[in-house]
């Protein structure tokens, strides 16, 4: 790959260089004019709750977008598929040989 492509994919770094001097930090988004990201006090997403306690409706929690946290409270959903046990199978005996 060469020193000046334009694409670069997971896990590959990059290093930007910009024309003016900006504070850009890690986990900081870099869009371009036309790819404006939106603001929205509402969030719809897809989660992948790992915990053996569930996700409960109306309680407060703590959620990380790149470097902002903040409390968002998690409202009824209507659809959502059970992660435990994992893959919703009981656990079989152990077969021995």
């Amino acid at each position: 790959m060469t020193a000046r492509s334009k694409k670069r994919f997971c896990p590959q770094s990059v290093t930007l260089c910009l024309e003016h001097d900006i504070d850009v930090s890690r986990g900081d988004m870099i869009v371009g004019l036309e790819n404006l990201p939106g603001q929205s006090s509402d969030l719809h997403a897809h989660v992948c709750w790992m915990n053996k306690r569930p996700l409960q409706a109306g309680k407060k929690y703590f959620l990380k977008h790149a470097t902002q946290t903040v409390q968002a409270v998690r409202r009824p959903v209507g659809k959502a598929v059970s992660t435990w046990p994992p893959l919703n199978r009981k656990p079989r005996p152990a077969r021995w040989r």
